[in-house]
């Protein structure tokens, strides 16, 4: 398979911030293992793009990835993945694609 470019939004990377900030109030190193471990399962997308599943409830090109209880949304288009948001799984969805 050739190579897939994944890019975020500057919205995802406010979501990092913010996701970051919330759990290192707790444990800076917690807040650290997270944040890879979200960006390890992003870069897994590059083998498996249509890993997450289909979310017409939010977009008809959206998808979604589980991390804890995080969602990264994310769409496909062509060779190139864009993560959109990352939010607490929680959350109002509809309105942030």
């Amino acid at each position: 398979m050739g190579s897939i470019q994944i890019i975020r939004s500057p919205a995802a990377e406010n979501d990092l911030v913010d996701i970051w900030l919330a759990i290192a109030g707790d444990s800076p190193r917690a807040a650290d293992h997270f944040l890879d471990a979200i960006a390890e399962r992003i870069l897994h997308l590059a083998d498996f793009p249509e890993s997450g599943p289909r979310r017409p409830d939010i977009a008809a090109d959206a998808r979604a990835l589980t991390i804890g209880n995080y969602l990264t949304l994310y769409r496909l288009a062509g060779r190139r993945i864009e993560i959109v948001r990352i939010v607490h799984g929680a959350r109002d969805v509809s309105t942030l694609f």
